[in-house]
Formats: C-alpha cells, structure tokens, sequence
C-alpha cells in the first residue's frame, strides 16, 4: 500500500475522485433524457412543444377532410394562430372541474354509444377500427369526448347563473317562431323483405314477383309463407330516417298501396303505406325547455367569453410563442 504522507494533496486527490464519479453518473443516468420546450403554463401545469404540436397535426388532418389545396391552407393559418389559446382554456377548465369534482364518464359512455348507433357500428372493436382509418383511436375519442363535456358542463352551469330568461320571453319567441317548431312529418310503413345472401338474385326476384302479386290481390302475407320473406311490424319514419333512394318512392304511394320492386344488396323489398302523419305546430309546454335553450344559447357566447377571462386571471398563465 502506498502512504500518501501531504494530507492536503490526499483531500485534493479524494474531491478529484469524487467529482470524477459524480460527473460518471450524471452523464449515465441523464443521458436519455430530452428536455421538453415549454409553449405555455397554466396554474402549475404546462404545455409542452410536442403535445401542441400533436394537436396542430390533429388539426390539419380534420381540416384536409373538408378542404382541399388552398382554401385548406388558408383555414389552417386561421385555425393555428388560435390553437394554443384554445389549448390553454381547455386546461383552464380541466382544473376548474377537478376542483369541482366534476366527474363525466357516465356522459361519455352514452355519447359514444350514440355514436355507434348513428353510424351502425356493432361494437367497440369495429368502432377501434373506424377511428384507425381516420388516424384516431378510441381512447382518443374517450379523451375528446371527456374533454368536450367538462367544457360544455362548467360553462353551462356558469351561463345558467347569469342569465335570467322569463316566461313571456319564451312565449314571444314560440309565437313568433311557430313554423320553425314543427312536429316532422310521419309515414307509417310495413315492410315485406324477401331476401337472402346466399340465394341467386333471379330466384328472389321471381319470389318476390309473386308476393307483390298477392299483396295487391288482397293476400295477408305473413313470416312462412314463402321461402325467403319476413315481414316486420309497422313503423313510423320520418324523411331524415329513410333512404334517399326510397323517399320518392314512399311520398308517389298512396295510403294503403304497395311500392313496386325496391332492390336491396341481399334481395328484394316492398313496402306499403299504412298511414300519414303530417307536421303541425309542436305544443308550446313541448317546445317550452328547446324554446329556453335556444334562448339560452344565444346570450351564452359573452358569458362563456367572460367566464374564461375570469378564470385566466384566477390563475398564473404564461404563453410563450412555439419555436419554429
């Protein structure tokens, strides 16, 4: 063993050492680290370059589905200069509902099962795979959704507080606003299906050939009858819930008549007329609560507008201008 016999040099020597070590350390334990730029601080929360950058390139994929060449980079320019300041409200009202202990799953659930409905989707994984196509996901359709809701709830509870619309308000606007609050327009249709994915069409067609027939002859066709028919209970449709291409054929029928031949991807369809609703004034204590949203709605913008001022000055927000 060698003495080192200058204490001085040997505490020299020690701190070298450590230094050394330390300096080892730092370079292994840091060296993966990626420090974020920071666009904007909200309270004690920030925003960084990259999640603002991910919502600018959410932005201009929405934008290229309605527009193209451009008018798509003229919306875009519009729409990105106002990005961050929507950012930035969104956490302002993330905050405000944690506080609030504003919880919307319940909310979320019901709008995406809407969704799916509206669009005929089965389940969650064909609805994943929809999403997919469109550069989404569904748990970023969870996360919109959520985000959406909170908004829409603290700001319509805000809203609901300042403004103060009266009865007779509401009974002007429905008597000078009667057209527009029309019940739709019914039509009661049955439906004769004579179809079949693995029968030849010819096969069908002479089938349902002679079901019109019967139909017309005065016949009760039921389920059984025929090989490939079922019939389904009557139902009330309105023209938003046809298909176009029948919506002609249904408004040329007469009540109690039978369409001709209605071609389907699987067979043939027939149709008959059981009775018409038509539109008419929709009641006032009906139209009474959409009357009051309406209303509502219209004073909300500077409210909404105001509230979010408020909120801002509540809080510590700092906006720095992204790099390019």
């Amino acid at each position: 063993m060698v003495e080192c016999k200058n204490p001085k040099r040997s505490n020299e020597v020690h701190h070298v050492y450590l230094s050394a070590i330390f300096l080892f350390l730092s370079s292994f334990l840091f060296a993966g680290t990626i420090v974020e730029e920071i666009v904007a601080r909200v309270g004690n929360e920030i925003i960084t370059k990259s999640e603002y950058e991910h919502q600018l390139s959410r932005l201009r994929d929405e934008l290229s589905r309605r527009y193209q060449g451009e008018e798509l980079e003229e919306q875009f320019h519009q729409q990105k200069d106002m990005l961050l300041e929507f950012m930035v409200n969104q956490r302002l009202l993330e905050q405000r509902a944690k506080e609030m202990d504003i919880t919307v799953d319940e909310e979320i659930q019901a709008a995406i099962k809407r969704l799916k409905e509206e669009n005929k989707i089965e389940d969650d994984a064909a609805l994943e795979a929809a999403l997919r196509k469109e550069g989404s996901s569904l748990s970023q359709l969870r996360e919109d959704f959520r985000r959406r809701i909170i908004q829409q709830k603290i700001l319509w509870n805000y809203v609901q507080g300042k403004v103060n619309i009266t009865e007779d308000e509401i009974k002007n606007y429905y008597q000078q606003n009667k057209q527009e609050m029309m019940t739709q327009a019914l039509t009661n249709v049955r439906r004769y299906a004579v179809s079949d994915p693995e029968a030849p069409k010819e096969t069908l067609r002479a089938e349902a050939q002679t079901v019109l027939a019967d139909l017309r002859n005065g016949k009760d066709v039921k389920d059984g009858d025929f090989p490939h028919v079922t019939v389904a209970d009557p139902t009330d449709l309105s023209v938003t819930e046809l298909d176009p291409k029948f919506v002609e054929v249904l408004e040329a029928t007469q009540v109690g008549a039978f369409t001709d031949l209605l071609e389907t991807p699987t067979g043939y369809l027939i149709l008959k007329v059981e009775r018409r609703k038509e539109a008419e004034p929709t009641p006032f204590e009906e139209a009474r609560g959409r009357i009051y949203n309406l209303l509502l709605q219209q004073r909300a913008e500077k409210y909404q507008k105001s509230f979010l001022e408020d909120l801002r000055k509540q809080s510590y927000v700092v906006i720095h201008q992204p790099s390019s």
